[in-house]
């Protein structure tokens, strides 16, 4: 996760997460949702790639190719830190850049990228338009943009979280877990979907929901969102 600030939930971002939400009982959906995006977010070996809201860098773990070079970015240096420690002995690790940043306020210049990949991030944001605003600045025209949400609220996305996630977090964690997604979870997925297509408008969307494919973000885990920039709109 990527929205850092110094509050009550920064500890458990750096240290429980990846225990609570990446290991144990959660491991084989884990293992899914990242093959899924990995599935949608293939690139070659010449494109320029931007990850944001990298994290420890747990979507990398599950790349097959990173292109010509991989910039993780993330608004928490500490997370950075780890995902950097985590990769030096990486085959990877020679095309790989860790860069601390705001996804409201990226430090690229325009058309930089040829892909982004953007993970557990939108369900944080305030601003969504600005961040939209920032992401299509940076990539190129005629790059893809692949964003992992959730389905939270939704139906299936509660069952996973109350059979899997909540035990595991009073568990490993000091955090009152219902007390965390309200507070961190506050966007909800059709307010994060109307948004993304409304401003994407004149650019090419696809939307892939799993894990039963059919478009109903109440009876599904996440969608994958896949986003090609127009050729002759900025």
């Amino acid at each position: 996760m990527s929205n850092f600030n110094d509050n009550q939930y920064s500890s458990y971002y750096e240290v429980d997460y990846s225990i609570v939400a990446n290991k144990g009982a959660a491991s084989p959906f884990v293992r899914y949702m990242h093959s899924k995006l990995e599935k949608h977010s293939l690139t070659s070996n010449q494109s320029k790639v931007l990850e944001i809201a990298a994290g420890n860098g747990e979507h990398l773990s599950h790349r097959k190719s990173i292109g010509s070079q991989y910039v993780l970015s993330d608004y928490n240096p500490r997370l950075l830190a780890n995902a950097k420690n985590r990769f030096q002995e990486n085959k990877f690790y020679s095309s790989l850049s860790f860069v601390v940043a705001d996804v409201k306020l990226l430090p690229f210049e325009d058309e930089t990228f040829d892909q982004l990949i953007v993970t557990c991030l939108l369900h944080h944001l305030t601003d969504l338009t600005q961040a939209f605003a920032e992401m299509k600045r940076v990539i190129k025209k005629e790059g893809k943009i692949t964003i992992y949400v959730s389905c939270d609220p939704g139906l299936a996305n509660r069952i996973i979280r109350k059979l899997v996630i909540e035990p595991r977090a009073r568990k490993y964690s000091k955090i009152d877990y219902g007390e965390f997604i309200a507070t961190e979870h506050f966007r909800h997925f059709s307010s994060i979907r109307t948004i993304l297509k409304k401003f994407f408008y004149h650019d090419q969307i696809h939307e892939a929901f799993y894990p039963f494919r059919i478009k109903s973000w109440n009876l599904n885990a996440f969608c994958i969102f896949e986003i090609k920039k127009d050729s002759t709109n900025d």
